[in-house]
């Protein structure tokens, strides 16, 4: 839960929200989630996904790749 603030929230690169299928099951407004994460984190970025829906969690590759290029700009993109 983003609100709570934990460290790992708090100070990870990346914020990965998973499972977000399962959210309307059990309760869990993703709407809430998002807001909470901004408040917590500012401007660091969060990631909501499914890997039921998307098994090569495309969105946390592509920022992983981004992350990579900008760290070594004499790196290719994958």
């Amino acid at each position: 839960m983003p609100r709570k603030g934990g460290p790992g929230v708090t100070s990870a690169d990346l914020l990965v929200i998973n499972k977000t299928d399962l959210a309307p099951l059990v309760g869990a407004d993703l709407g809430v989630m998002e807001r909470d994460s901004a408040a917590v984190r500012g401007d660091r970025p969060t990631v909501f996904l499914s890997l039921r829906e998307d098994p090569s969690a495309a969105a946390v590759a592509e920022w992983v790749q981004t992350q990579l290029v900008q760290s070594r700009p004499n790196v290719a993109a994958m």
